[in-house]
């Protein structure tokens, strides 16, 4: 019983919030051999365009996710910004498609558009 006890105490206090991560520490990268905060992209500053494996990230400040649906099958590109391009009015967004997918749909998602072929 007095080694249980022992034990329970050994492991409540290595359990403790000291040992916890600084949440502001510098992150080292062994593999990489740089801090990886220089390296590697903030994922605030990406924007995830397409579903599942086939799904790729689009830089938020220059690029825009193009969704071209086919009928039945979509295709998912990052596709530099236009000038003035709002993902949310198509209008402003002219030329991002292109046939046969030729006609824009405002897209709920965040910097995306989606370009629906009607005759697909």
């Amino acid at each position: 019983m007095r080694v249980w006890a022992a034990l329970t105490i050994l492991l409540l206090t290595s359990c403790s919030d000291s040992d916890a991560p600084d949440p502001d520490a510098t992150i080292y990268d062994a593999a990489l051999g740089a801090d990886s905060s220089e390296i590697l992209p903030d994922a605030a500053a990406t924007t995830i365009c397409g579903i599942g494996k086939q799904a790729i990230e689009c830089l938020a400040d220059s690029e825009i996710c193009v969704n071209e649906d086919l009928g039945g099958t979509v295709l998912s590109t990052c596709e530099p910004l236009p000038t003035g391009c709002n993902a949310r009015d198509c209008a402003s967004c002219d030329g991002l498609c292109v046939a046969p997918a030729d006609t824009c749909d405002d897209d709920e998602a965040e910097n995306s558009i989606t370009c629906v072929c009607l005759e697909c």
